[in-house]
């Protein structure tokens, strides 16, 4: 039974931190599919990698392609259309 907590296939319970941040991820994704930008979420589990929790865009009308995004950085390129600047302010 799919609700079973007993089975294991149960949903889990988010916090609404979790649930924030799914529906901000959730909300990019729309964006960049009416804009035909395609982006994704690197599929990395170990939280050590230099990828981990990180987001690949490739908009080809610009003809961007970028990787090691922050959900941030890529919100930023949906509404500005451009990468923020990520030299250290000084």
């Amino acid at each position: 039974m799919a609700g079973d907590p007993e089975s294991g296939r149960g949903r889990t319970t988010r916090t609404p931190a979790e649930r924030a941040l799914r529906a901000r991820e959730e909300r990019a994704r729309r964006a960049a599919q009416r804009q035909l930008i395609t982006v994704n979420k690197v599929r990395r589990f170990d939280p050590r990698a230099h990828d981990y929790n990180t987001w690949v865009l490739d908009d080809p009308r610009r003809g961007v392609q970028a990787s090691g995004l922050s959900l941030d950085d890529v919100e930023h390129y949906l509404d500005h259309g451009e990468l923020p600047d990520t030299e250290p302010q000084t």
